[in-house]
């Protein structure tokens, strides 16, 4: 078994266009032939559980021009009032896919890929992520 949790962003131009902090509860498999191996291959998959936000036009949609001064303007202190970020809980597929360097018995270093398909205000997002991580074993 396997609990990631991940902050994904993707930067257009100067703005945040994508970001999501996500958990994805989900099964790995290891290939491994020797107690003592060193390069571990692994597949996996889970179910992303993710709270996104995207830029309207990252997905294709037209950005909205707000004509009017909201009353609390200067105290937005998080810019949750942006008309042209969507916001939304999402639930999808994520695919794993790289390998572990058993440094010894305790420590391993992962390197991998993982593929996330998501769907944002009625548009498909393809999310492909280089992991890099480490991990203690007791």
């Amino acid at each position: 078994m396997r609990f990631p949790v991940s902050l994904d962003l993707t930067v257009q131009g100067q703005n945040v266009a994508y970001g999501a902090l996500a958990f994805t509860p989900g099964i790995l498999y290891r290939w491994r032939w020797a107690p003592e191996q060193r390069w571990v291959p692994y597949v996996g998959g889970g179910v992303r559980l993710a709270s996104n936000g995207v830029r309207r036009d990252f997905v294709g949609r037209p950005l909205l021009v707000a004509s009017l001064l909201s009353f609390d303007e200067h105290h937005d202190w998080g810019g949750g009032s942006d008309p042209n970020i969507d916001a939304q809980f999402g639930l999808g597929p994520e695919l794993w896919a790289g390998y572990e360097l058993h440094l010894n018995r305790w420590i391993a270093l992962n390197f991998g890929l993982a593929y996330a398909w998501i769907w944002i205000d009625g548009e498909s997002v393809n999310l492909l992520r280089e992991t890099g991580g480490i991990r203690f074993t007791l």
